[in-house]
């Protein structure tokens, strides 16, 4: 199938492990699953497909944590300024709830597949700690 764009990380541990990627040339949430016997993730992502208005709305608060993400490691502003934090930046927050909500209303059509990112090329100018562009490949 090929590498895909990855367009937002939402939670990272060691690796992606929840967010918006393409999967057959369409937006999807994708989430790692958790290994309760080794109490660690495991290899595998559940894939949901999304509908346009919900990557909409996804991409808009990825754009805002983007934004201060390079702001923060540029040293223009403070780590208290985080736009997850409560109070912060109410339109992510309201982002947020919105997609949250929209993500519990999708098809239960759900794909299961284990995933290779890597780093997209041609970023290596970017600001230290900033978060890479990656893509993705998914498998069985």
């Amino acid at each position: 199938m090929g590498f895909e764009q990855v367009y937002m990380i939402w939670d990272y541990w060691d690796g992606p492990r929840s967010g918006i990627a393409m999967y057959a040339g369409q937006p999807h949430f994708y989430r790692c699953e958790w290994d309760e016997a080794a109490h660690d993730y495991g290899d595998t992502f559940i894939l949901v497909p999304i509908d346009q208005e919900t990557f909409s709305l996804a991409k808009e608060q990825w754009s805002i944590w983007r934004q201060w993400e390079a702001a923060f490691h540029n040293g223009e502003v403070a780590a208290s300024t985080h736009p997850g934090l409560e109070g912060s930046n109410p339109r992510y927050a309201e982002l947020q709830r919105d997609i949250e909500g929209r993500l519990d209303l999708q098809p239960r059509d759900r794909d299961r597949k284990r995933a290779t990112f890597r780093v997209q090329p041609g970023q290596e100018s970017q600001t230290p700690g900033i978060m890479r562009e990656l893509e993705v490949e998914w498998w069985d």
